[in-house]
């Protein structure tokens, strides 16, 4: 992904199965979001190839959605004014199938879909944490629970594959456990989950794999283990590889 004569993200390879956590860590400005904004079609791929399940993915968010992959946002974006399970609801709309006519004169599809729409979004908003915040404005939840409402609304795109970019960023010790339990749910359902983190310690407990960009390239990838110890991932952090330690970066 090219910006101008910036080259932004340059040959990342990926691949991430079903029931796998991989984490993509990497200092500021490795390139970690605008590799999500190409995988979801924000952004247009200046080169290369995105593949789901297969086949090719056209850089359009609403394919993206429709082939099974859903995502959430380093800086929250839900709708703020409307409730938490309206929330939820609007990522349930890409698999439902009424039309316009029949949504308009409220006919028995709409009204079938409708109900099954709310029915769904009120489990996700128990799957995540937070059963009880259905009708409460998403603007007035807490920091750590518009965190786990975003997440509902990506789950209620039916995704394969879940990503999750800085899903801990702000929270206290005591939600960034929560988060970590719930991804682990999220995970044993099935999916394939692709998270974005600063917190080291967070991504190394997480993961089942883990990529380090740097400068937009993958500079090491392997296990937690492998990558926690590899001295070219402590320099890409702190500047050298003789001080410090990996913790929270």
């Amino acid at each position: 992904m090219r910006f101008g004569g910036l080259l932004a993200v340059n040959a990342v390879d990926m691949s991430v199965r079903s029931g796998e956590i991989v984490g993509l860590i990497g200092p500021n400005g490795a390139g970690k979001t605008t590799f999500f904004n190409c995988l979801t079609g924000l952004y247009r791929p200046t080169g290369g190839q995105v593949s789901f399940a297969g086949r090719p993915l056209p850089p359009r968010p609403r394919k993206v959605v429709q082939a099974g992959m859903a995502r959430t946002f380093q800086n929250i974006r839900l709708f703020q004014n409307m409730t938490a399970l309206e929330n939820v609801m609007v990522g349930r709309y890409c698999r439902t199938s009424a039309g316009p006519l029949t949504s308009i004169v409220r006919g028995p599809k709409f009204r079938r879909e409708e109900a099954a729409t709310r029915a769904r979004a009120q489990e996700l908003l128990g799957f995540v944490g937070i059963p009880e915040a259905g009708e409460s404005l998403a603007r007035n939840l807490s920091y750590g629970d518009q965190r786990r409402l975003e997440i509902a609304r990506a789950l209620a795109t039916d995704p394969q594959l879940l990503l999750l970019d800085e899903p801990t960023a702000g929270m206290n010790p005591q939600e960034t456990r929560q988060a970590e339990e719930l991804i682990f749910r999220i995970r044993d359902s099935g999916l394939a989950v692709v998270v974005i983190e600063h917190d080291m310690r967070f991504i190394f407990n997480l993961c089942d794999r883990v990529l380090c960009l740097v400068q937009g390239e993958v500079l090491v990838q392997g296990t937690p283990e492998q990558v926690q110890s590899d001295p070219r991932v402590i320099e890409a952090y702190i500047g050298t590889s003789d001080e410090g330690e990996t913790g929270d970066a």
